[in-house]
């Protein structure tokens, strides 16, 4: 995730796709919203790899429920998160799956 917010910071036009893709991920255009996309489901897989290492292995689940959840009340609640996020949640494995939507259902 540390690339992920790099990228971000050191390209302004990166940015501000990443802040509208967001909030109104409809106003990007086609190849902007390729590259919001590519850098959300960079952020998704960094979640399903902490809640592989914590909650499902049982090693440290308050990671997972500072961490993960956290990031997905910030970037996946969002309208561009929850639009990525259902193009991609079949791709994940049920348990990261069902996690992921507990939280969002809660929000």
């Amino acid at each position: 995730m540390r690339e992920n917010r790099k990228a971000i910071y050191q390209d302004a036009e990166f940015a501000e796709i990443y802040f509208k893709g967001l909030s109104t991920p409809e106003s990007l255009s086609e190849i902007e919203y390729l590259r919001f996309r590519i850098l959300m489901q960079n952020v998704i897989d960094g979640l399903w790899d902490i809640h592989s290492r914590t909650a499902v292995a049982g090693v440290s689940p308050e990671i997972w429920d500072s961490l993960g959840v956290k990031a997905i009340e910030r970037m996946l609640a969002t309208q561009g998160g929850r639009l990525v996020w259902s193009e991609m949640a079949s791709a994940y494995p049920i348990n990261f799956r069902t996690a992921v939507e507990s939280i969002l259902a809660d929000l």
